[in-house]
């Protein structure tokens, strides 16, 4: 059975969706259209539990669970680029009906690359792709300055964690908590700063791009951001909001309302001059 014939093959009005990979924040009786989320490094499906009341009505919200936390604590981490992808692919695969509605992709740093390369695995696999690609704040491919993080030392490695979101900084004085999250943190800080070596080329994907990023993030300046363009043969937009590299967590119902946006076919995308979004 084809790829198409598959995807057809099943209806239904709720994904059902068997996968612990996947966690459904908010869903409904009558999707007409879903999003994906991809969490940072360290992250977890649970960052967007507060994305629920954000959610217009007929969209379903799925949270990526990487293994290794929350739930999947005793799930084998993952430290590269390629397992984590294919292991996400294969989530597609297994699970076809998740992408039988319009659905886009939204990634945030380090989920934001993981977005980036899972929609082209789903490009050359012939699958049904994205309507728009959000990749949040992170570097184009083949543009990033890698750190060595996942070498560091368990203190430097939690400085850094909480340098870019101040509000973890609780973490440093719960040290059985400290010792259940390092190690999907050092996979994760593995991964991305791996991926981050690599100077080759990546192919533009032949969809749109919408690049979020936080004003007063230090992680990622305005030039950088926009070298995402060059990642899609289509429109490319990109969004400033108010905030750090964590500015999602004040302006979530803005990122929604671009997220929105980008289901809609009639929506003529802004030129790539950045402008600030509240």
């Amino acid at each position: 059975m084809n790829n198409v014939k598959q995807l057809n093959a099943h209806r239904g009005s709720k994904t059902g969706v068997k996968t612990p990979w996947f966690r459904v924040i908010k869903t409904g009786e009558s999707i007409r259209q879903r999003i994906f989320c991809l969490p940072h490094a360290g992250g977890s499906a649970g960052y967007f539990r507060q994305w629920r009341d954000a959610v217009p009505a007929h969209t379903e919200l799925i949270a990526v669970q990487y293994p290794g936390r929350e739930e999947r604590l005793n799930h084998l981490c993952i430290d590269n680029m390629e397992d984590m992808v294919s292991a996400l692919f294969t989530q597609f695969l297994e699970n076809p009906s998740l992408l039988r509605e319009p659905f886009v992709i939204f990634g945030h740093s380090m989920g934001a690359s993981i977005a980036y390369e899972l929609t082209l695995k789903l490009l050359d696999a012939g699958f049904k792709l994205p309507k728009t690609l959000i990749a949040s704040a992170t570097d184009a491919p083949g543009h990033a300055n890698p750190t060595h993080f996942h070498i560091s030392s368990d203190g430097s490695l939690i400085q850094e964690i909480v340098r870019l979101n101040p509000s973890l900084s609780f973490l440093q004085e719960h040290e059985d908590l400290l010792q259940m999250i390092l190690p999907s943190l050092r996979a994760d800080y593995k991964l991305i700063e791996s991926y981050g070596k690599r100077n080759a080329k990546r192919p533009p994907l032949p969809l749109p791009i919408i690049k979020l990023i936080g004003e007063d993030d230090d992680e990622l300046s305005r030039k950088d951001a926009l070298l995402w363009r060059n990642q899609t043969s289509t429109a490319f937009s990109l969004r400033v909001f108010q905030g750090g590299h964590f500015y999602l967590a004040e302006h979530y119902q803005g990122v929604m309302r671009t997220i929105m946006e980008a289901f809609d076919d009639n929506v003529v995308f802004p030129p790539t001059t950045p402008y600030h979004l509240p």
